[in-house]
């Protein structure tokens, strides 16, 4: 029984020593993942894919550090109820936030962002866009199907036509 311990052991500090190769982190599904991993030891991470990790409740800080990320998946990450505080993923090119239905802010530098050209809001809880949104040059896509809470604010205060620079037909755009 020990030697099996130690073997399991000994094939965690081999994979440890190897993952800041790792580019894809492929988590979907975990339903019972409530804490993000730290990133710290896998800096050139190209996708992180957290799809439908339902308990998933806090996105460790650490995902700034990801200077080669192009691709964060959050869809259907229902209990996540915000993002770290000004996130600069400066290469990242989709961001799906898709049914993320407690999250109802986008507190993230999108001005840094200057390569994303996907944006999924779908179903969130966000009730206003980000003033920063406007930076976003690359951006080709943006999705905001059922955020209840934004259709009410731009009803009551603007259209959105004349508030966004975007053409009315990417927010009725699937994916």
């Amino acid at each position: 029984p020990w030697h099996n311990i130690i073997f399991v052991i000994l094939t965690f500090i081999s994979v440890q020593q190897h993952l800041d190769k790792l580019r894809i982190m492929n988590l979907s599904h975990s339903t019972y993942l409530t804490k993000s991993p730290d990133f710290t030891g896998v800096p050139n991470l190209e996708r992180l894919i957290l799809e439908g990790c339902t308990s998933l409740v806090y996105l460790h800080p650490s995902i700034g550090i990801l200077k080669r990320l192009i691709c964060l998946n959050l869809k259907d990450c229902k209990s996540l109820k915000s993002l770290p505080h000004g996130l600069q993923l400066e290469s990242l090119e989709v961001f799906i936030v898709f049914g993320c239905s407690k999250l109802d802010k986008v507190l993230v530098s999108l001005e840094y962002m200057r390569c994303l050209s996907k944006l999924r809001l779908d179903g969130t809880g966000i009730s206003e866009l980000p003033p920063s949104v406007r930076h976003l040059t690359n951006l080709g896509f943006i999705s905001l199907r059922n955020c209840k809470k934004l259709e009410k604010y731009y009803e009551q205060h603007l259209s959105i036509e004349s508030s966004w620079r975007f053409k009315p037909l990417w927010l009725l755009q699937t994916w």
